[in-house]
């Protein structure tokens, strides 16, 4: 048996099926072999069962999961939990990593609990510029607390973290941003990182991507933002809440001004996603004041 350590891979699925073996593929040609790679299928309606139940066939590192679809956070949750490795490497179904990424990172196994590798851009028909995050400042709760979305905008799949530093869960509540919660975790763990300018992770840009979603990615932006207020404990919460609130009451401006000419009466306009969250931005500010 192997003595090298075991890196758990998490694979989350739904309703992706037609990138599921590219993304697979990048696992099984990972030149580090000792890894496991744990397919979670969240309910998809699509064929993602055939497809995960052919790589469990094909190698028996590929483990299958079926669970009721419960949400990308869900998902990574399931996976997590059935994972035997001293690493972990999340990576979500439509994306890939560099064939070398594990052995790259397993230079730094002794000595770090988070490696972050460069990522580039790549759509159905080649790769896109590069995007790199690249950063002088350090890697720090308060820097990424006021930074995140700006300075630092990291695809999880670019880490490989240190499972004994994963304190918290996946905030199931969250559809989006949830990674960003996970990071402030994380980090508040003060793990010895390193952080490469390696492109090892590939982030493909679709047009079903939900962060095309202008609208979705806010109302769980503010949600994401309640959640830091209510369980996080930091010396820089009061800074942060006086942040928030000046951007959320400039937002909610911008909003009124670009819906002026939408009647307050109108029903659409009061089931429409715009008005859920301006209301939950007007609660958000009465409950920080």
């Amino acid at each position: 048996m192997s003595t090298l350590s075991l890196i758990s891979v998490i694979v989350p699925c739904y309703n992706q099926a037609q990138y599921l073996d590219e993304c697979l593929q990048s696992v099984l040609d990972q030149t580090y072999q000792n890894w496991e790679c744990i397919i979670v299928n969240d309910g998809s309606p699509d064929h993602t069962e055939d497809v995960a139940k052919k790589w469990a066939e094909k190698d028996l590192r590929f483990k299958y999961l079926y669970k009721e679809n419960g949400g990308l956070s869900s998902a990574r949750n399931a996976g997590l939990a059935l994972s035997s490795g001293e690493w972990i490497q999340f990576l979500d179904c439509d994306d890939k990593i560099a064939t070398d990424k594990f052995e790259y990172a397993s230079n730094y196994f002794d000595s770090k609990d988070l490696i972050i590798s460069n990522y580039q851009l790549f759509d159905e028909e080649k790769l896109l510029e590069d995007y790199c995050y690249f950063i002088d400042e350090e890697l720090s709760f308060r820097n990424m607390l006021f930074n995140w979305d700006e300075k630092y905008t990291i695809p999880i799949h670019c880490a490989i973290f240190r499972k004994s530093l994963i304190s918290d869960s996946f905030d199931e509540n969250l559809k989006a941003k949830e990674d960003f919660i996970f990071w402030l975790h994380f980090i508040q763990n003060n793990p010895r990182y390193i952080i490469t300018d390696n492109r090892q992770a590939f982030y493909r840009m679709h047009e079903k991507s939900m962060t095309k979603d202008h609208n979705y990615m806010l109302e769980n932006e503010t949600k994401a933002h309640q959640y830091i207020i209510s369980h996080f404990r930091s010396e820089h919460l009061n800074e942060f809440i006086c942040l928030i609130l000046e951007k959320k009451k400039n937002t909610i401006l911008k909003l009124q001004d670009s819906n002026m000419h939408l009647s307050i009466q109108n029903l659409k306009f009061k089931n429409s996603r715009y008005y859920t969250f301006k209301t939950r931005l007007i609660t958000l500010i009465s409950r920080m004041k």
